[in-house]
């Protein structure tokens, strides 16, 4: 599950992007181990977009530390505004919704398994499930090759870094 609290506020000649409100998305991950180095998986999300319960913590966060919070404090709290106004296109979402959204799978393969370093490629498929009239989706299917490798701190601490570096091919949306 994740939750993000937007405020994005900018303008350029050829187009215009606001963006206050929060989503919460929760997915269900399915994974099948085929052998012990590959696997194929399946993410299922559900996406709700809405006004949210966070503003009021954001602003205080904001407040506390002297920040700046790009003028997120001079609106009212808790609402929802999506909108992009482009030289050809526009979209507007001002109202709560909630859906399944971009379902992926992917197919992996374990390369390098050791207890200081793990490798793994991995390519995989977004289908275009959710709605992006609805703002759930991206409105096309997308292909991606990854490689992720992962490592234990060389040290008595319990800590482990990550990374991972790809390329995609993204489909046709508006």
């Amino acid at each position: 599950s994740d939750v993000a609290t937007h405020f994005v506020s900018q303008e350029s000649e050829r187009e215009r992007v606001f963006f206050d409100g929060e989503t919460q998305k929760h997915s269900v991950n399915i994974r099948w181990g085929l052998s012990p180095q590959w696997e194929l998986s399946a993410r299922i999300p559900s996406i709700k977009h809405n006004g949210g319960f966070v503003d009021s913590y954001v602003n205080r966060w904001h407040d506390f530390f002297g920040m700046s919070d790009g003028g997120r404090s001079t609106l009212s709290e808790d609402q929802i505004r999506f909108q992009f106004d482009g030289v050809e296109q526009q979209g507007l979402l001002d109202r709560s919704v909630s859906g399944q959204g971009d379902t992926t799978v992917e197919l992996s393969y374990v390369s390098e398994r050791q207890h200081e370093l793990q490798i793994t490629y991995a390519v995989g498929y977004k289908a275009s499930t959710g709605s992006s009239d609805r703002w759930l989706g991206s409105g096309a299917n997308d292909l991606y090759g990854v490689t992720r490798f992962s490592g234990a701190h060389q040290g008595n601490l319990p800590l482990y870094w990550h990374g991972q570096f790809g390329v995609t091919r993204v489909g046709q949306s508006a």
